[in-house]
């Protein structure tokens, strides 16, 4: 039985760490699709419209420097009713300092560039897109 392919669409602000997970995401028989939060100039109705018109099964958003104007760029998307629909997949680049400034655990995937840090990330989206 073949595995279902998923269209992914990642928000992160590293080239570096876009291309890396897009190639394995690829590798892993997924499509995926990023963009840079420092270069997605089209705000909060912009970012609203691109997932609403890729569609995707799963969004891998990052939450990195500046922890807190990110969490809430996030925030405001998650409780969007038109984007209800499509699973979140949250990463950061260091927990502890995140659950610590938003003041509770956020489940949020530790991504530093280690292979376990993208089989979490490629668990995690493959999960989410089938619940």
């Amino acid at each position: 039985m073949s595995k279902r392919v998923l269209r992914v669409l990642m928000f992160n602000d590293s080239p570096a760490v876009l291309d890396t997970l897009t190639t394995w995401l690829e590798i892993h028989g997924h499509v995926a699709r990023a963009v840079r939060l420092s270069e997605n100039r089209d705000g909060y109705d912009g970012t609203v419209e691109l997932i609403r018109s890729y569609g995707p099964d799963a969004i891998v958003f990052d939450v990195g420097l500046s922890y807190i104007a990110n969490w809430d760029f996030l925030d405001a998307l998650r409780e969007t009713p038109a984007l209800k629909p499509f699973p979140f997949v949250v990463t950061t680049p260091n927990r502890a300092v995140l659950d610590k400034l938003i003041g509770e655990p956020t489940n949020a995937i530790e991504l530093v560039g280690r292979e376990d840090d993208l089989t979490a990330i490629l668990a995690a989206v493959e999960n989410a897109a089938t619940e």
